[in-house]
């Protein structure tokens, strides 16, 4: 199924439930939920669609158009999805249960799996529209310049045409690298996986010790001890409450799941769109 550039924004299916707005927050609240869901599943579909056209083209075309594109944009869009449809599973906007320590590792692994391969993407797109025109030694580019956003790189005869129309997206992007630089080269993100009081704190960190604590000497039953600890993973889970949000810095703030992540898979389809149409 093929979706429109507009139905990859939060903003259209916040618009689908405006009737719905009461003075009732907790009502307000279901639907700003659906609408977040709903978004986040049509993205799913969009990377899976961009995933397969990527891929489709760049076997069209063969050469180095198809090694950015096949294995590149390809590869990239697939662990995207991927790591989209776990958080997704595993953290839905309405959840409100904290996270045990595998749900934490699944959303957080994706989490940096979506931003270092979405900034990837973009740079596979712009290789790909470099192949297209020759090479880099055909238009005088080197390898720092080879960014759909760059000025030389706008400048050459690969980028010159879609200037104008990624002019729009140059804010996102200044945005998406304040999420992708720290998970490459800094402190990798991570979701939040509890909201805690001081007691609820104490508690879980003694649950987390028990978990790994020495097996000790004698013979060890391994079912007895996987039982203990999917036993202490739901206890876990049981202290405090959740809200969807990642950081990176613990002394900057969070960022919500919803729509961040989503809003951003979207607009990196976005971009891929526009790329492929010019490259086909």
């Amino acid at each position: 199924m093929f979706l429109t550039d507009e139905r990859l924004t939060h903003a259209s299916h916040l618009a689908d439930n405006r009737w719905n707005w009461t003075e009732n927050e907790e009502s307000n609240r279901f639907f700003r939920n659906e609408a977040a869901n709903m978004h986040a599943i049509v993205v799913l579909d969009a990377v899976s669609n961009l995933m397969v056209a990527a891929v489709n083209l760049g076997n069209e075309k063969g050469g180095g158009v198809r090694d950015h594109l096949v294995f590149g944009v390809g590869r990239r869009a697939g662990d995207i999805r991927v790591s989209l449809r776990d958080i997704i599973r595993t953290s839905p906007p309405d959840r409100t249960r904290s996270l045990d320590t595998d749900e934490t590792d699944i959303i957080s692994r994706g989490l940096n799996t979506i931003y270092i391969n979405l900034r990837g993407g973009l740079d596979n797109l712009a290789y790909a529209l470099v192949e297209k025109h020759g090479g880099m030694d055909a238009l005088g580019l080197k390898p720092p310049h080879v960014d759909l956003f760059s000025a030389r790189f706008q400048k050459s005869e690969a980028g010159a045409a879609l200037a104008d129309e990624l002019a729009q997206f140059v804010p996102w992007v200044e945005e998406l690298a304040e999420r992708r630089n720290p998970a490459a080269h800094r402190i990798p993100l991570s979701v939040i996986p509890a909201r805690l009081n001081d007691e609820e704190f104490a508690e879980r960190q003694r649950l987390l010790n028990e978990m790994v604590a020495p097996l000790g000497e004698g013979p060890i039953d391994f079912d007895k001890k996987r039982a203990e600890h999917k036993m202490i993973k739901g206890k876990i889970a049981s202290l405090g409450t959740y809200l969807p949000q990642f950081a990176h810095d613990p002394n900057q703030g969070v960022t919500d799941i919803y729509p961040t992540v989503a809003e951003d898979v979207g607009t990196m389809v976005r971009i891929g769109r526009m790329v492929l149409r010019y490259i086909a």
